[in-house]
C-alpha cells in the first residue's frame, strides 16, 4: 500500500500539524514555567513576607531611602534618582535626584512612618514596603507618582506614570541602576 504524504493529503497534513503544535505548546509553557519562576525568586530576593516592623518619624534621605532612629531604610522595590543626578537635556536639565528626595518628603509629610520588612540589603540596610496614614503604600507612591522606576514590584504604577509622562518620565533620564554604573560612589 502505497502512502500520499503529499501536503494535499489532509491526514498527513492533520498529523504533522498536531505534532508541531503540541511542540509549540511545550516550549511556551517550559519558558513561561522557567520565567515565572525567576522573576518569583527575584521578587523574593528583594521582599518577602513582612516578619518585622519599625514606626516612627523619618527623615528621608533621599528618594528611596529613610531612616527612623538609627535605622537606614531602603524603599524595597524601587529606584529613584540619586541625589546628584540630574535629568532632561541641555538647557531643560534639572536635579531630578533633588526632586525624588522633594516628593517623598512631601509625600511623608511629618507623619509617623511604619515599614515592614524582612531582611537587609548588601549595605546592611534595610529592604522595607513602608506607609503612614495618609499614603498606604509609599514605594508603590514614588512609582505611581514617576519620581522612581520599578524593580518588579510596580509595573503597572511605572507604566502609568511613564504614559501620564509624570516625574521623571516628563523627559529623558538614565535609569538610576544604570547612572551609579558611569557614576561611582567614592568611598570615603
Amino acid at each position: 500500500m502505497k502512502i500520499n504524504n503529499s501536503p494535499s493529503n489532509p491526514n498527513i497534513f492533520s498529523k504533522k500539524l498536531i505534532i508541531f503544535s503540541i511542540v509549540i505548546i511545550n516550549i511556551v509553557l517550559i519558558h513561561g514555567t522557567i520565567y515565572s519562576r525567576c522573576t518569583a525568586a527575584q521578587i523574593n530576593n528583594i521582599i518577602s513576607v513582612p516578619q518585622k516592623s519599625i514606626k516612627g518619624k523619618a527623615l528621608v534621605i533621599d528618594g528611596d531611602s529613610i531612616k527612623i532612629s538609627d535605622n537606614i531604610i531602603r524603599l524595597a522595590g524601587i529606584d529613584a534618582p540619586e541625589l546628584n543626578q540630574f535629568c532632561g537635556i541641555k538647557k531643560e536639565r534639572y536635579a531630578c535626584g533633588l526632586q525624588a528626595k522633594k516628593k517623598l518628603e512631601k509625600l511623608i509629610a511629618h507623619q509617623s512612618v511604619t515599614c515592614y520588612w524582612s531582611k537587609k540589603d548588601n549595605y546592611h540596610r534595610i529592604l522595607a514596603i513602608c506607609r503612614t496614614k495618609k499614603v498606604n503604600n509609599i514605594n508603590a507612591a514614588m512609582v505611581r507618582n514617576g519620581w522612581a522606576v520599578s524593580f518588579y514590584n510596580y509595573p503597572k504604577e511605572e507604566q502609568k506614570a511613564k504614559r501620564q509622562k509624570k516625574g521623571i518620565w516628563q523627559s529623558s533620564f538614565q535609569n538610576p541602576q544604570e547612572w551609579r554604573k558611569t557614576h561611582p560612589r567614592i568611598k570615603k
